[in-house]
């Protein structure tokens, strides 16, 4: 008896199994209509000219056709084309029809295009040049230590391409925005470039950045003779001659630092004019070299 309905049961399944795939076969060889996705594709774009605007990235289409052709668009990749080989400079609109849309199984086809049906573009001429790179990044030494020179990068220029009406306003590419901090060694690392527009290629888009880290040094540098600025026609008598200041910078220039590398003065003429009788006292140094202060800081005249 059990063998009877296990044998029974196998025979119901079989059964039910070739009504399913009988059902299956009908349904998938008759017509039916489907709204498919298609991302749209530009070929044959002139040389010398290239797209300003953006296009729509997917076009809606229903598709005719037998069951089985639809499955098989459905898992496959859509494309609608547009052929822009006639595309001049200037505006246009173009519309979009049947034939634009690739179906590579037989027995389909567009029965409607159901959104965008057209879309404005901007053909431009196309420009390329090479354009120096700019920093964006901000880097901020350890105590003790000093960024001796600006970012270098390598390379320090690069090309860009696109339309026209964009890339003729660039003057630079700048990196993306970075921070470092406690910098004590010199560094180099990659960075990207910042975009300019979805139609402007840069090449390479990426560039190395190299800073340049010392260790710092102060020096003192005492009995700087002190230049007095004024008026030829004025007289006036300083407290001092001379004064003495504190030098910052890397530690090889520091050591190197002497009293001919400096000078020291002070503008008299227009504090005259404002009745004062003090000014500050300016020295200066070589490059790369930073005065952190001065003593004395003023210098107080009078007139003779």
């Amino acid at each position: 008896m059990g063998s009877f309905f296990k044998r029974d049961t196998t025979l119901g399944i079989a059964a039910l199994l070739i009504a399913l795939l009988i059902w299956f076969l009908i349904k998938v060889n008759g017509e039916y209509s489907h709204s498919f996705d298609f991302s749209l594709v530009l070929k044959n774009m002139p040389s010398d000219f290239v797209l300003a605007s953006n296009p729509p990235e997917l076009v809606v289409a229903t598709v005719k056709g037998v069951g089985r052709n639809l499955i098989r668009l459905g898992l496959s990749k859509r494309i609608v084309v547009v052929d822009c080989s006639d595309f001049t400079y200037g505006e246009r609109r173009y519309t979009f029809s049947p034939e634009d849309f690739l179906l590579p199984y037989g027995g389909l086809e567009v029965e409607t295009i159901d959104g965008p049906k057209d879309f404005i573009l901007f053909v431009d001429r196309l420009q390329t040049k090479r354009l120096p790179v700019k920093s964006a990044v901000e880097a901020f030494p350890a105590d003790g230590y000093l960024i001796q020179n600006k970012f270098e990068f390598v390379p320090d220029r690069v090309v860009v391409s696109g339309p026209r009406s964009i890339v003729r306003k660039l003057k630079f590419i700048e990196t993306l925005p970075e921070t470092l901090s406690g910098l004590s060694s010199t560094v180099s690392f990659a960075i990207g470039l910042k975009k300019v527009g979805e139609r402007v290629s840069i090449t390479p888009d990426k560039v190395i950045a190299r800073v340049d880290v010392k260790r710092g040094l102060e020096k003192r540098i005492s009995d700087i003779p002190l230049h007095i600025r004024t008026d030829k026609a004025l007289d006036v008598e300083p407290d001092t001659g001379y004064v003495s200041a504190v030098f910052w910078g890397v530690k090889e220039r520091i050591e190197e630092l002497t009293l001919d590398d400096v000078g020291a003065f002070a503008e008299i003429t227009r504090a005259i004019a404002d009745s004062m009788d003090s000014v500050p006292v300016v020295v200066v140094g070589p490059k790369g070299v930073r005065c952190l202060g001065t003593s004395p800081e003023y210098i107080h005249f009078k007139k003779r």
